[in-house]
């Protein structure tokens, strides 16, 4: 009666009634009290924050429980209301949680938007993704199931993304599983639910990724790692186009578009009798192939500049110069993590450049070697530790800026068998006016007793210690 003229207000008389309609429909507000039969106020807040984050819980109280009150705000209650309420404070506070509610579902949408924004997987001129947004952009605009196969970090959430916010269900979740991820036994209440009392630790209702998901859309990573039981049940759900949780005899109508990724070839467990050859072919409506990294040319360049720009705006430094060394490496190596390990090496050098510029020095030891057409696993093993030793030495001095103790202590060596080390390798030391690592401020040299074959640089910048 207090709220009928502004909301939709749908009357329940216990939590399991209420979790049983939520999971039939979104609500943006719970008003409920602390005292119920069965399951309890606080319970039933602790339900429906698990499974609908979005969904604000006004809790109503007699003055007596306050402090439980207070107790279930830090559970994530929006508000509590003591009895006896006033309709006015009703009205305000339920519009209020109404508004948050409201602002949280647009803000998820928003970071979905952000995320396609962002996709960078997705960068990149060369032909082969040019003709891959453009078969996305086709792919979106119906609602057919969509199978996508690639190479572990080339990008398959960032397509799959892709295909969601440019697809009809924009508005609505995008949901993932990561099928690979979750134990063996939970599987199958992640995708389709539960009742309380299903199994041991089932202690409330949840809810499945096809229900939550529904009106939207449901990304299955790795889809290859459902176990055969699993698959059986999957494959009911998407040609029936409904759902029964666990330990519930109740059907669910679900509107889910499903896209599934794999890095496996699933034809090759299909002959091993591992994957179910009728789910595959429900599965791959629409296959879609996202390319490795070593098949995109150029798009490397492209996307490590992309990369590095993004740790500099994080960092709010200036973007750092690729010196023509970092890019014939970079263009020469394959990349067998993808995407993914490229913008881990980004993040690298960015952190080992010296602030304007970033050189070979910066590179991992195998892809040096490589450009230089000489791969650290093709040299004879004295050579290559080596070689190993020597760029991790000269990356350790960049880190420090030529501080050598620092240096040494980092290596976890003495400084005198860091200088013997340098010596060895042919790595420069630093001289008066003259630091390779970087220019000091002031010098100053120091001799040793007899003044013979001992010096040392000290600057003011690295605070270099004096033995």
């Amino acid at each position: 009666m207090a709220l009928g003229e502004a909301f939709h207000a749908v009357c329940v008389g216990t939590s399991e009634d209420a979790l049983e309609r939520l999971s039939q429909r979104p609500f943006s507000v719970v008003l409920c009290d602390i005292n119920l039969p069965r399951m309890n106020g606080e319970a039933l807040l602790s339900a429906v924050k698990s499974s609908w984050p979005n969904t604000e819980v006004v809790m109503v109280t007699g003055e007596k429980d306050v402090q439980t009150a207070v107790r279930c705000m830090r559970l994530g209650a929006y508000d509590y209301i003591s009895k006896p309420w006033d309709v006015e404070e009703l009205r305000t506070v339920v519009s209020r949680a109404s508004e948050k509610s409201g602002l949280l579902t647009e803000n998820a949408v928003l970071k979905q938007g952000a995320a396609f924004a962002q996709a960078d997987a997705l960068l990149g001129s060369s032909a082969v993704m040019q003709s891959l947004r453009e078969v996305i952009t086709r792919v979106a605009a119906h609602d057919a199931v969509v199978l996508i196969e690639g190479e572990s970090g080339t990008g398959k959430e960032m397509v799959a993304r892709a295909i969601h916010a440019q697809s009809l269900r924009k508005r609505e979740r995008f949901v993932a599983i990561g099928c690979g991820s979750v134990p063996a036994e939970l599987v199958e209440s992640e995708l389709f639910g539960h009742e309380r009392g299903a199994f041991s630790s089932a202690y409330s209702t949840r809810v499945g990724k096809f229900e939550y998901a529904t009106g939207g859309t449901l990304l299955l990573d790795d889809v290859s790692a459902l176990p055969l039981s699993v698959q059986a049940k999957l494959l009911r759900v998407l040609q029936e186009r409904e759902v029964c949780r666990l330990g519930s005899n109740r059907v669910m109508p679900v509107d889910v578009r499903v896209i599934s990724s794999t890095n496996t070839d699933l034809r090759e467990m299909i002959r091993k009798g591992q994957f179910r050859e009728d789910l595959y072919w429900r599965l791959s409506g629409v296959p879609l192939r996202v390319p490795p990294l070593r098949e995109r040319g150029d798009d490397v360049v492209e996307l490590l500049d992309h990369f590095i720009a993004d740790v500099a705006r994080r960092y709010q430094k200036p973007v750092p110069r690729l010196s023509e060394g970092v890019l014939k490496a970079v263009r020469s190596h394959s990349f067998p993590g993808n995407v993914r390990e490229l913008k881990h090496l980004a993040e690298t050098l960015f952190v080992l450049g010296d602030g304007e510029s970033i050189d070979v020095s910066a590179l991992p030891v195998q892809m040096i070697l490589r450009s230089e057409g000489r791969p650290l696993e093709r040299l004879p093993l004295k050579q290559a530790v080596r070689e190993f030793e020597r760029q991790v030495i000269r990356r350790t001095l960049r880190a420090t800026r030529g501080n050598q103790s620092k240096a040494s202590e980092l290596l976890g060596i003495h400084r005198n068998t860091l200088l013997v080390k340098m010596t060895e390798l042919g790595l420069p030391g630093r001289h008066l006016n003259d630091n390779p690592y970087k220019e000091p401020n002031e010098t100053f040299k120091i001799h040793g007793e007899g003044g013979e074959g001992i010096s040392d640089e000290l600057s003011e910048a690295s605070e270099e210690e004096v033995p």
